[in-house]
């Protein structure tokens, strides 16, 4: 149900999947899945990581 509500890839698909089902937060860089991700998941941007 979520790709077609996001329009994201299937393996972005199925992170932000996991992350619903079990209530925990994400962690990502990946400004995509950051703005087009459903209200209910907690999506947080690392800042100042030496990547």
């Amino acid at each position: 149900m979520l790709g077609t509500k996001t329009g994201l890839k299937a393996v972005d698909v199925i992170i932000l999947q996991v992350a619903e089902q079990y209530g925990i937060p994400l962690l990502t860089m990946d400004n995509e899945i950051i703005v087009k991700s459903p209200k209910g998941i907690l999506i947080f941007k690392p800042s100042g990581l030496p990547l």
